[in-house]
């Protein structure tokens, strides 16, 4: 029991060092919360008496002076700690029951009726128009204006590449006339459950006991520490992220300009000497995972995002180059085997920033409950399927007639899930949808494409239309000497 007692008590320390003036009175104060109900069963009428008890006894001890300094100067994380430690002596009951707000990670789906959700993502798309006509830019030197009035050379017009995609996998077929698509849902319990420990704090500025129905859709918590983090929760979407605590995060770098500003130079370039191995991000990401207990169940095999290799070959030879600071790893998500890619063909799920001249992890995002409908479909013919594929799926492009045509040739479609986002009545929703990944198979010589491959759903209602109407490319005249 002494233990446990302690285990409340550094807790509650961690909230305002100051409190271990008080520990005998804190102590005196559990020991007494226990001895009353020593086998209450815990429900949420006990729960509520052991809160008003220890919100009466702190208010007494204040009354008293005892506690008069936290109440002049600390009483806001004082009636936090006074939360806390309910949340704790509940614990002291049963430990095996936790007070603990569910936000587990795992995929969980509920099967409910067929073709249940309203799906608007159907969206329309811009269609290469092969009639339209090519700019004019004439021959000869001189400068281009644009028709916002800029000014640029003649060597720094874009000239435009269209991509044609062509199959030229082996055959395949859709054999399921029917395939599930999924809608997450929440449950905001987080929102309910916080909103009902606030609604029994006093701040002494503000009663939140007046508010009616209090709710917390967001909460921000730092690490006070050097390299700490700052733990975002949106608790109505629950979703969390995690990002640096600027305030602590002192490299060597800031700290000298800190204190000699005169002495501060530009961060010096990385090379590609600097780049550490896939291998090191990977430990790096993975260790920070450990370190913070965070669930990974539900997520695949990490990789490096190297899109930015796609923009560095691109770079002339002998210029100005750059290498980033940050390196993403994503861990993707994966359902029932399958992986979750966004509409690029690139892996959807969490992801981890890496700064590679401190070797640190500098953020996270994409942490969510994974709770599910799933809901059956009609799938889309193969013929249309393969058109939408060699239209770009769901990121076709303009065609210029002034341009350079590449044809890239697209593999033997793979089979995964595709997130997309729903826009109903003003609020998004999360959709994920069978869909096909057909691989790039081969970039002609001399050119660069970022996309792994083109997604197209296998849903009919999740099809994009493609529309031939889009603005007119903008006008460039160059004035000829």
């Amino acid at each position: 029991m002494e233990k446990q007692i302690q285990k409340i008590l550094n807790d509650l320390y961690q909230l305002d060092p100051k409190l271990r003036n008080k520990e005998w009175d804190l102590t005196k104060i559990i020991c007494e919360l226990i001895e009353l109900k020593p086998q209450a069963e815990i429900d949420p009428n006990f729960e509520n008496w052991l809160k008003q008890e220890l919100i009466k006894k702190i208010s007494y001890l204040s009354n008293n002076n005892k506690f008069n300094f936290m109440k002049k100067f600390f009483y806001p994380a004082f009636s936090l700690a006074v939360v806390v430690l309910a949340i704790f002596v509940f614990s002291l009951f049963n430990q095996n029951r936790h007070l603990a707000i569910n936000l587990n990670p795992e995929v969980k789906i509920i099967p409910t009726k067929d073709m249940a959700f309203n799906l608007s993502t159907s969206q329309t798309v811009p269609e290469a128009n092969q009639n339209s006509e090519a700019v004019g830019l004439g021959g000869g030197g001189g400068l281009a204006i644009l028709d916002r009035g800029e000014m640029i050379t003649k060597s720094e017009v874009y000239q435009p590449v269209n991509y044609r995609f062509i199959y030229q996998g082996e055959d395949f077929s859709i054999e399921d006339e029917q395939l599930p698509v999924l809608k997450r849902i929440k449950n905001q319990d987080a929102v309910s459950k916080l909103g009902n420990i606030l609604s029994k704090v006093d701040l002494g500025i503000l009663n939140f006991s007046k508010l009616i129905n209090p709710r917390i859709q967001t909460l921000n918590i730092i690490e006070d520490r050097d390299f700490g983090y700052s733990i975002y929760l949106d608790l109505m979407n629950e979703m969390v992220s995690m990002n640096q605590n600027w305030e602590r995060w002192q490299t060597e770098q800031t700290m000298l300009c800190q204190q000699n500003p005169d002495q501060c130079q530009e961060t010096k370039s990385l090379t590609e000497n600097d780049l550490p191995s896939d291998e090191v991000l990977i430990e790096i990401a993975s260790a920070f995972l450990q370190k913070y207990q965070i669930n990974m169940s539900s997520y695949g095999k990490p990789f490096i995002d190297n899109q930015w290799k796609t923009y560095y070959k691109r770079l002339p030879e002998g210029g100005e180059s750059y290498l980033p600071d940050i390196i993403s790893i994503i861990y993707p998500l994966t359902i029932d085997g399958q992986e979750v890619y966004d509409q690029e063909g690139t892996g959807y799920g969490l992801n981890i920033s890496v700064n590679i001249r401190e070797n640190k992890v500098i953020g996270l995002w994409g942490l969510a409950t994974r709770n599910y409908q799933s809901s059956l479909y009609a799938t889309e013919k193969k013929e249309n399927i393969l058109a939408a594929a060699e239209k770009g799926g769901f990121q076709p492009y303009f065609s210029d007639a002034s341009g350079e045509t590449v044809e890239i040739g697209l593999d033997t479609p793979q089979k995964g899930l595709v997130v997309i986002t729903n826009y109903i009545n003003g609020m998004n929703e999360e959709i994920i949808a069978p869909c096909l990944l057909f691989p790039i198979k081969e970039i002609p010589q001399g050119h660069d494409y970022w996309r792994k491959g083109i997604i197209v759903p296998l849903i009919k209602d999740l099809m994009p239309k493609y529309d031939f109407n889009y603005p007119e490319p903008m006008q460039v005249i160059l004035d000829v000497e």
